[in-house]
């Protein structure tokens, strides 16, 4: 199984072309909130930077992107290796304890042969190496996922609530990557109490990874209600304002400096009404309202209150 590992991480680290690819969208974004969190102090992004133009977007950002990546990022800036070779090898680290993480999952619940074949199977493909290249922080979140669960499961083997605190450290990690993993720890947490007994103990060890892996994320939500002024625990995806020509977008749902200004509104598009290209319409006039008495002339007045007089009869 090392082996194995050790093929799929020389194959991350040899897969590629020679030529520095661009960089897509999604790497642009974290890149520039990590640079602004290592360099300027502050974590999001503003309403002029040119992403923001590029999105058409008016306001600025502070808990659109989950910190676990920018994190990363900001650690390999602080120790001065930010360049494409470390980047490389933390990639292909990355995908060899992916492939380890997965045969010891499959060695645990299946078996030698299935560690084996899992492992095989990964490196045979060649997915990992090459969407390695695509989004470093969608592995990153699938080895410390891996990584949790399988410490997790050697954690309950051993009945060590070191190797469950350890688990929970991870998983909490990973959510602050990818927060879609946020309600995860709940039922591994109550897993790990019913296969340990249902006794004192096991609700014990199985407080003990929630506590952990809720404990990363805890931070993080507490500034951002002590910034927004609103639950969030690890992202806030709902405030992403998607500007459009002719869309009028609430801003006061939006962070204006870390304050929410008003109610959340749904954007509001101003589109025009389809015309026939063959027909003209005309501009609608609302109806004048009816002219009162007291408002006509004198003389019209007279002249209509006489028109409604009935003639005498012969």
């Amino acid at each position: 199984m090392l082996a194995i590992a050790a093929i799929a991480t020389v194959q991350a680290a040899l897969t590629g072309a020679p030529a520095a690819r661009t960089p897509g969208f999604d790497e642009r974004r974290y890149e520039l909130w990590a640079t602004n969190l290592y360099r300027l102090g502050f974590y999001g992004d503003t309403a002029t930077s040119k992403l923001a133009k590029e999105e058409l977007r008016s306001v600025p950002y502070s808990a659109y992107v989950p910190p676990g990546y920018p994190f990363m990022l900001v650690t390999l800036k602080e120790l001065h290796a930010d360049d494409a070779a470390t980047r490389r090898g933390v990639q292909a680290a990355l995908v060899g304890l992916i492939v380890l993480t997965a045969g010891l999952i499959s060695l645990r619940l299946f078996g030698p042969l299935a560690a084996l074949l899992s492992e095989a199977i990964l490196v045979a493909t060649g997915v990992l190496p090459t969407y390695a290249q695509l989004n470093m922080s969608e592995i990153l979140f699938t080895a410390t996922l891996f990584g949790s669960i399988a410490l997790a499961f050697f954690g309950l083997r051993r009945r060590s609530w070191h190797l469950l605190v350890c688990s929970g450290l991870l998983l909490g990690y990973a959510i602050l990557v990818r927060p879609q993993v946020l309600l995860l720890p709940v039922p591994i947490a109550i897993y790990i109490a019913f296969v340990t007994g249902r006794s004192r103990r096991a609700l014990a060890l199985g407080a003990v990874f929630l506590v952990a892996a809720y404990g990363v994320v805890a931070p993080w939500t507490i500034r951002n209600e002590l910034r927004l002024h609103a639950f969030v625990p690890a992202r806030d995806p709902a405030r992403q304002r998607v500007a459009a020509p002719r869309a009028v977008v609430d801003q006061g749902a939006s962070e204006q400096g870390g304050d929410r200004m008003g109610p959340r509104r749904r954007p509001v598009l101003l589109l025009p009404r389809p015309v026939h290209p063959g027909l003209v319409h005309a501009p609608r006039v609302a109806p004048a309202p009816p002219r009162r008495a007291r408002d006509l002339p004198v003389g019209l007045h007279r002249r209509r209150a006489r028109a409604r007089v009935p003639a005498p009869l012969g």
